[in-house]
């Protein structure tokens, strides 16, 4: 839908998956990296916080891949450039890492990568 924002999206994401994957309830989970101003953001960046850091984790791997990163961003969006700096830092480390503006897409991604693996390709985008 045209309309979601990024956080009825990751709602829809997580909902479908604490549904359909129960056997792995826990392993996927949202990154927090929205401080709620300047002094909050200081005290998360002392605790860990990464700035750039994709919205969902899948701590599962797969195929060679440490773990499933997914950048959600509303539709008709593309990652920021600190972002895509961020994904690209956790590829490099062996991570598979994608971003969507789709719930669908993020579901077809999701069962493929727990799956088979054969046709992820298919379903990442560039960043």
């Amino acid at each position: 839908m045209k309309n979601q924002t990024e956080s009825q999206i990751q709602a829809e994401i997580i909902k479908w998956f604490w549904n359909d994957y129960k056997e792995f309830r826990g392993l996927l989970y949202h990154n927090f990296n929205n401080p709620r101003n300047a002094v909050n953001g200081a005290q998360l960046i002392a605790l860990g916080l990464t700035k750039g850091n994709p919205d969902l984790t899948l701590a599962i791997t797969r195929f060679g891949y440490g773990a499933l990163y997914i950048e959600l961003k509303k539709p008709g969006k593309r990652p920021e450039d600190h972002q895509v700096k961020q994904m690209n830092r956790l590829k490099d480390a062996g991570n598979l890492v994608t971003w969507s503006d789709s719930v669908e897409e993020v579901k077809i991604l999701i069962n493929i990568y727990l799956d088979d693996g054969y046709l992820m390709d298919n379903y990442l985008r560039e960043f």
